[in-house]
This record gives structure tokens, sequence and C-alpha cells, in this order.
């Protein structure tokens, strides 16, 4: 038998059980399970795009789909990686629409590859340009991944997953995992190598 998690213990509640109750259409529960994974979820969506309002609307976006989605929750990944990878969806779906909103401009929060990339530390106008362009790009080529290789770059390269963790998130080998991580990048590489007429980029080696 199947009991309701009664309201007074949603937070000492572990994630297991809230699911489970998210899942019944408790929306307590699934509040407080965004309350416990959701600051992240900003900080991945604002990786993605140009401007914090459409980041912001992005992630109530986000929280929209996901509560519309419990029900169809089957628990092959955890329910943060579950959320996140809704997230990344969302904002490259955003990144690929015709006409992006009329706010959004080149006035960029700092890009996650400035720690992989010495020149992008300390930017002047033209290097601010240059980090700007390489991260649209970069977002760009992640959109043209294949499903299968999106999703564990994903994972691997943005969520910081151990090659065990999104194994076990998408239900693949670890030598899989491995495989497609490996053309994901080399991929990346190829696109970014024509985008940006350069050779490839350190933090995407293999």
């Amino acid at each position: 038998m199947v009991l309701a998690v009664p309201p007074g213990s949603l937070l000492e509640s572990s994630d297991a059980e809230l699911v489970e109750a998210a899942c019944r259409g408790e929306r307590g529960a699934y509040d407080v399970l965004i309350g416990r994974h959701g600051p992240r979820l900003g900080a991945v969506v604002r990786g993605m795009v140009e401007h914090p309002q459409d980041a912001e609307d992005i992630v109530q976006e986000v929280l929209l789909r996901a509560w519309r989605a419990m029900p169809g929750f089957r628990g092959e990944a955890c329910f943060s990686t579950w959320l996140h990878r809704i997230a990344v969806n969302a904002a490259l779906d955003f990144r690929r629409r015709p006409t992006p909103p009329a706010h959004e401009t080149i006035d960029v929060a700092a890009c996650e590859a400035e720690h992989a990339c010495p020149l992008l530390l300390d930017p002047g106008p033209e290097q601010r340009l240059q980090r700007d362009q390489m991260r649209r790009d970069l977002i760009a080529c992640i959109g043209e991944l294949s499903r299968a290789e999106r999703d564990v770059f994903v994972l691997r390269d943005l969520e910081d997953a151990s090659t065990a963790q999104a194994a076990a998130a998408l239900g693949l080998s670890e030598g899989l995992v491995r495989w497609r991580l490996h053309q994901a990048r080399k991929h990346l590489r190829a696109s970014l190598a024509r985008a940006m007429g350069v050779d490839g980029l350190a933090f995407l080696g293999a």
C-alpha cells in the first residue's frame, strides 16, 4: 500500500519518497524537490543563454515541463539529473528559435570555458567579443550533436558527472559512455574549428 507523505514531514523526506509523492500529483513534494535541486538549475541555464531575463523565462518553463512530466518519471536517472537534462534541452530549444526575444543582447555572463582558456580570463573589449562568440558557437555546436552524443556530453562535461554516474543515468555501459563522449568531443572540435577558424579547443580534449 502506498501512503501519501504527510505535509509536516516533507522536508525530512528522501528524494525517492518525494519523487514518488510528486509522481502521484502531490505538488508540495515537488516544491520541496525543486527547493533542493532548483538553485543549480539556474546556473545551468545561465551558462547556455545570453540574457538573464531569457534564463529566468527558461527556468520557469523547465519547472512547468518537469511538473507536467512527473507522472511519467520512471527513475532511470536520479531526479536532479533528469531535471537538468530538461533544462539543457529547453535552453537548446531556445537557442534554435529563429527570432530571439528583443531583449536578448550580447552582454553575456562569463563563459564556463574561461576556466580552461587563460586568454579569456581578463578580457578587454576585443577578447570579450571573442569570448561571447565562442560561447554562441559552442552552444550552437552542442545543439547539432545527435541526441545520444548530446546526452553523454551534457552529463559528463556540463554536469560533471562521472562515467559511472552517466552510465547509470542513461542505462548504458561505461565503455559506451566513453565512446560517445569521445565522439561528441571530436564532432564539437570539428564544428568549432569550422565556426571559429581554430584547430580545436583544449577543454574539448579527448
